[in-house]
């Protein structure tokens, strides 16, 4: 292994802290961070990892959602752990399955990118928005934005009435999504 991808990696083990300057004798701590994962060419740090639990646990709410339902089902745990994420290694490590359950979103959400979603009042009805966000859809963060995109996206693609072949060819879309898309795990 080259010097440089020691150096890489070990950069990508060490969190990354920030420090401000008072005066000419102390330093103040201003804020500390981890890498967590890539996916394609984006870098996901633990607060944006913190960002993301937070807006899935909000999501989670709508309960005929095809992505909740699909991450219930990934895995080896049935639920998500929404509670933030320590910048420690062995924090990172025990919360493996949420960290692996919010990488395959972030998957999911940059293989549609660029997709063409068209989001009609009928499909916000069927998936019971009114009941999580009284207000609309304007009160999203954009981080549930994104969410509600990829569950349009999916809604739009299978289309299919309930039942079994519905659930299980979205179950085989998305898992060919996570080998399409190209990721890095750095904990």
């Amino acid at each position: 292994m080259k010097f440089t991808n020691i150096l890489f990696i070990s950069f990508l083990l060490c969190p990354i802290i920030t420090w401000a300057q008072e005066n000419s004798s102390s330093l103040k701590l201003v804020g500390k961070d981890r890498i967590v994962f890539r996916v394609d060419s984006k870098t996901y740090f633990v607060s944006e990892i913190n960002q993301q639990l937070s807006s899935m646990q909000t999501f989670s709410c709508l309960k005929k959602s095809y992505l909740i339902k699909y991450l219930s089902n990934f895995g080896r745990s049935k639920s998500v752990n929404y509670a933030p994420v320590g910048h420690e290694i062995h924090d990172l490590r025990k919360r493996e399955a949420d960290l692996v359950k919010t990488l395959e979103v972030l998957k999911i959400q940059s293989f549609i990118k660029g997709r063409s979603v068209k989001v009609t009042s009928q499909i916000l009805k069927e998936l019971g928005l009114q009941s999580c966000y009284p207000k609309g859809a304007d009160t999203m963060s954009a981080l549930e934005k994104d969410l509600l995109f990829v569950e349009v996206f999916l809604r739009q693609r299978f289309n299919i009435k309930e039942g079994k072949n519905r659930e299980d060819s979205l179950f085989r879309f998305l898992e060919s999504i996570s080998t399409k898309v190209t990721y890095d795990l750095f904990f």
